[in-house]
């Protein structure tokens, strides 16, 4: 660790031993007293100014920055869960986000209003950003934490807001039979419930490099990992104003990055995506690429599959395999159904990835955290009129390889029957291959197929003209009429010659 690296721990450390100091002597909680905002403040001065006088990365200050988060506790009041108790778990869940976190978090905690508590105690997953406070977008997150008694106790709800991207987490819910355990299970709701925020600093390929918002700060707890090879982020890009406002957030669609191996500087994630370049490209504006850890709260995921173009049928019956994150090898799961759906459970791995084929062709590679959303729709090639063009194909070269073995079996018999003189039959075998359909005809059938068959999808349709090139090129090099011309011209010399010695037919 450098010098200012050392110099940073010991102003955190510093920080901590003053608050440990203040409830050591009965103060009020740290995080409402004036001096312990105070230190806060000079301290995040100071890594700035530490920052930009030893020539730090401005990702390090973004490393070295706590978490501002607001802290909103709505409960259904009891005899046992009245105000002065729900002080006090208050001040247990800072004391206990203190000696446990560290000066990774900074915790404020907040009042309901009516209207909000309300909103939170009859539907927490309901719950807008409308229906926060105005200064909610001060902070970087809100944990919302609803307690109403049960049968056999409590139950305990706990939801996230990441500010900066706007983005609700999954509602953790824990059962809490005894009053004493209330704020253990209050805070291991919270903790499961907040997502870790990182930022893009490279994309090389499929290796992506994250630093961590607040990865840079002491963990109380040694035992507490934030993230670990195997967690999986969600990329989107913020896009703010000259003024630093939020103008929109996208999203980077069908795209996750899987944590690979993570050190006290950065993480290196492994790309999967649905996109050849969802990550890559020139950005303009002010674009601030971030990733957010994902926690599916369901079991599975219902993936529908979609046409492109309009009017967007739904895809069924094509084959859906999964392919092992590190390995080439597939597994059928099965067919989309009639809906053009096929259901995702949870695997050995939060991700897993979806390969879509059409009989033998590969449609798209989808990668999916099934239980994150309860249904994903992908538009993807439509594959269906390449299908109906294939059919068409296959009958007319299968009907090619029967008139031209057809028509080789009859010039060989008229062949043989000129040169033993069987006039008669030669002249029947001409016939005959004169009534074989011609190459004019099974052109016209191929070109009216054509110009039926329309396809909006440009990489269809590129496959349905080789189709059809192909075959044309079929029809031309072994459909000719020539060899049956110069026979019925033999046939007819050989009768002028020799029309007495005829031989009849027999």
């Amino acid at each position: 660790m450098n010098r200012f690296g050392s110099s940073v721990v010991c102003c955190s450390r510093m920080v901590a031993c003053y608050a440990h100091a203040a409830r050591a002597t009965g103060l009020q909680a740290p995080a409402r007293r004036p001096w312990y905002r105070a230190a806060r403040l000079a301290f995040a001065l100071a890594l700035i100014f530490f920052a930009a006088a030893k020539g730090v990365p401005a990702q390090s200050v973004w490393e070295l920055t706590p978490y501002r988060i607001r802290l909103i506790v709505a409960y259904t009041p009891t005899a046992s869960l009245n105000q002065e108790a729900v002080s006090h778990l208050e001040r247990s869940l800072l004391d206990r986000v203190e000696t446990t976190v560290g000066a990774g978090w900074d915790v404020v905690p907040m009042e309901p209003s009516p209207r909000l508590r309300h909103r939170m105690m009859g539907d927490l997953a309901a719950l807008t950003l409308e229906d926060l406070p105005e200064d909610t977008l001060k902070f970087d997150k809100v944990l919302l934490l609803a307690i109403a008694p049960d049968v056999s106790g409590y139950q305990v709800r706990a939801r996230e807001l990441d500010v900066r991207t706007r983005v609700f987490g999954p509602i953790v819910q824990l059962p809490v039979w005894q009053p004493a355990k209330l704020c253990g299970a209050a805070f291991h709701a919270l903790f499961e419930s907040f997502t870790p925020l990182a930022r893009v600093v490279s994309t090389v390929k499929k290796e992506v490099t994250l630093r961590l918002r607040a990865g840079g700060l002491p963990v109380r707890d040694p035992t507490l990992r934030r993230v670990q090879p195997g967690d999986v982020f969600q990329p989107m890009m913020r896009y703010d104003d000259r003024a630093g406002n939020l103008r929109k957030i996208i999203p980077v669609p069908w795209t996750f990055l899987v944590v690979d191996q993570c050190d006290s500087e950065a993480f290196r994630c492994t790309l999967h995506s649905a996109m050849l370049s969802p990550m890559s490209g020139r950005r303009r504006g002010r674009v601030d690429p971030l990733a957010l850890a994902v926690r599916p709260a369901g079991t599975s995921t219902r993936v529908v599959l979609k046409g492109r173009v309009e009017p967007k049928p739904l895809l069924a019956g094509y084959d859906i395999y999964e392919q092992a994150l590190n390995s080439k090898k597939t597994t059928l799961l099965g067919k989309t159904d009639v809906d053009g759906g096929i259901r995702v459970g949870r695997g050995a791995h939060p991700l897993r990835l979806l390969v879509v084929k059409s009989g033998k062709v590969l449609l798209a590679r989808l990668p999916v955290v099934p239980g994150l959303m309860s249904v994903e729709t992908a538009e993807i090639r439509d594959d269906d009129q390449r299908l109906e063009a294939e059919g068409f194909i296959t009958a007319m070269q299968l009907n090619l390889l029967d008139v031209v073995t057809r028509q080789k079996i009859l010039l060989q018999r008229g062949r043989k029957y000129l040169a033993e003189g069987k006039l008669d039959l030669a002249t029947k075998q001409v016939e005959e291959l004169r009534e074989l359909p011609r190459r004019s005809d099974l052109l016209r059938q191929l070109e009216n197929k054509q110009d039926k068959v329309v396809v909006e999808d440009r990489w269809t349709k590129t496959k349905v003209d080789e189709l059809f090139n192909d075959t044309r090129k079929l029809l031309e090099k072994h459909l000719v009429s020539e060899p049956i011309d110069v026979l019925d011209r033999d046939v007819a010399a050989a009768k002028k010659k020799s029309p007495a010695k005829t031989k009849p037919s027999q």
